[in-house]
């Protein structure tokens, strides 16, 4: 691999962490008035997964409008029929109010490294664009990516590789002059690599396949790549292990 001109980042588990779901569905159901326990919230989600899933259902086209079939289906598993409707849309629309989105520190220092290096940076992720605009700033990087890219944007989710592709021609680079890091073997490393980008598992915890390049820590990825007569190149001495 020559020069490394762009890093396409994986969001969530990658950049950020946040609060269980079941944490965030029970506070803006108390917001609203309505008690229900985190078991029994979790098993609704668990029901309403048998019927919905990303994986099952066209989540991309479907946009806002699958989340909104999501939390009906799982108030109706929680056995709420009170302003049903006013429920839905709130669980939608609030939610990055009440969910503790955090960066995780070592994201924070590598990116800004990279941005102060020169190289080009995408956020490339599975969430709908609406997630993307409530989360950036919460996190304190609005404006900060040159460019984000999003399912709905696409049409799209991870593992198709068309996401990857959509970003490499925004940012205007060649396939093997990108990197991806994310934390999903198959939606990102092997997504990634299917059309010759390069990729790094971020595996904070050990705890994922050893089939593709990992590190633990984000601040590794700076080991990777490393200043030579002013450019950045991958230092294949460098694996970050």
């Amino acid at each position: 691999m020559g020069r490394v001109k762009a890093v396409l980042f994986d969001l969530g588990g990658t950049l950020i962490k946040a609060s269980e779901t079941a944490e965030t569905f029970k506070k803006i159901l108390q917001a609203h008035g309505v008690e229900r326990s985190l078991e029994e919230i979790a098993r609704a989600h668990r029901e309403a997964g048998k019927y919905l899933s990303r994986d099952t259902v066209d989540y991309a086209q479907l946009a806002e409008e699958y989340w909104e079939r999501w939390n009906r289906r799982v108030l109706e598993f929680l056995n709420v029929k009170e302003n049903l409707g006013t429920l839905v849309r709130a669980l939608t629309i609030e939610w990055f109010h009440y969910a503790d989105v955090r960066l995780y520190p070592d994201a924070d220092e590598a990116l800004r490294r990279l941005k102060d290096s020169g190289v080009k940076l995408a956020l490339v992720t599975n969430a709908l664009q609406s997630d993307v605009d409530a989360i950036l700033p919460k996190i304190g990087l609005t404006n900060f990516f040159d460019i984000t890219v999003a399912s709905d944007a696409v049409g799209k989710t991870k593992p198709d590789s068309a996401v990857f592709l959509f970003a490499l021609e925004g940012l205007g680079v060649e396939a093997d002059e990108a990197m991806c890091v994310g934390d999903d073997v198959e939606k990102d490393c092997e997504a990634a690599e299917r059309i010759g980008i390069r990729s790094l598992l971020i595996d904070r915890r050990r705890e994922l396949s050893g089939r593709v390049e990992a590190i633990r820590d984000l601040r590794e990825l700076l080991t990777f790549i490393v200043p030579s007569s002013g450019r950045l190149e991958f230092n294949p001495e460098n694996r970050g292990f």
